[in-house]
């Protein structure tokens, strides 16, 4: 992986236009929030349009994204009722993923990576509410990245210096595939060893075909950052947790932080996966093939 690709993006751009990309990922946020309240339910993410609770349409100046939330103190302009922080936070991350991916990506890569982000963070989000990821995200996600892998080879790093195009394709393409194998069939025999181990489902399908879909855009190795990348981060996270049960007995102060419920993993999936592409891949291919010529 040629590391100019992620060097010589991020001061290229100026003020306005990098605010431009960033309020263009906020916006687009604000169809993620769509997604992630009516694709766990069945409904439509096109019809109708957006509407409050109490069934009254939203005008488009109480949509702004993260501002109309910011000026309405978290409450519908109709009827007052709470709108939940999350519309605000799937907002600004969009928004940051748009500017980021543009800022450290070389073009084709970094318009695939908005699509990968939305998708990430849509799954993420209904993951987190839900406990489950739609095949819709998982399914499409791996079909998603193996079709643009083989339009698009520069998206894992082929980029016709042969002038053989068809066969960076064909090469990008298998990438993709190898990806998503490797990605969902890693995670499939953790998942099946630990529920043998503790007895109980470790693991939902979902999170399976979720690295799946990870592998396609991101290779292998991308897959395997994700999968060990995420595990990090929860134990990062669920450890100050279990230490704070430990030393907080009380149930008004710990309950929130109990650790007898399902840990959605979908989420923590994700942040690792953004991190690799967004940042980490060139470092992260590098460790790993030094591993490779360790091992073999």
């Amino acid at each position: 992986m040629d590391l100019t690709e992620y060097t010589s993006y991020p001061s290229s751009s100026g003020w306005f236009v990098r605010l431009w990309f960033f309020s263009l990922g906020a916006c687009i946020g604000s169809f993620l929030n769509v997604c992630i309240d009516r694709i766990p339910v069945g409904r439509s993410v096109i019809r109708p349009s957006s509407h409050c609770k109490c069934g009254k349409a939203v005008a488009w100046y109480a949509m702004v994204p993260v501002l109309s939330w910011l000026l309405l103190w978290g409450k519908a302009r109709c009827c007052g009722v709470s709108l939940p922080g999350r519309y605000p936070l799937a907002e600004l991350l969009m928004g940051l993923i748009v500017l980021t991916s543009w800022e450290f990506r070389a073009p084709v890569p970094a318009l695939i990576g908005m699509g990968f982000g939305f998708m990430l963070l849509t799954a993420a989000f209904i993951d987190w509410e839900h406990f489950i990821i739609p095949d819709i995200l998982s399914i499409g996600l791996m079909v998603a990245g193996i079709s643009l892998s083989f339009s698009f080879p520069e998206l894992h790093g082929y980029t016709d210096r042969n002038g053989a195009p068809l066969l960076d394709n064909l090469r990008s393409g298998i990438t993709a595939i190898t990806g998503a194998v490797v990605g969902s069939g890693v995670i499939l025999w953790i998942a099946l060893l630990a529920e043998k181990a503790f007895k109980k489902e470790a693991m939902g399908m979902g999170d399976v075909k979720f690295l799946g879909g990870i592998g396609a855009f991101c290779g292998w190795q991308g897959a395997l950052f994700a999968l060990f990348g995420g595990a990090v981060l929860g134990t990062a996270l669920l450890l100050p947790c279990v230490v704070l049960q430990r030393l907080f007995r009380k149930p008004p102060l710990i309950e929130p932080l109990r650790m007898k419920s399902p840990v959605p993993f979908g989420p923590l999936l994700a942040t690792a996966a953004l991190l690799y592409y967004l940042f980490l891949q060139p470092w992260a291919d590098a460790y790993m093939l030094q591993l490779q010529l360790g091992i073999f």
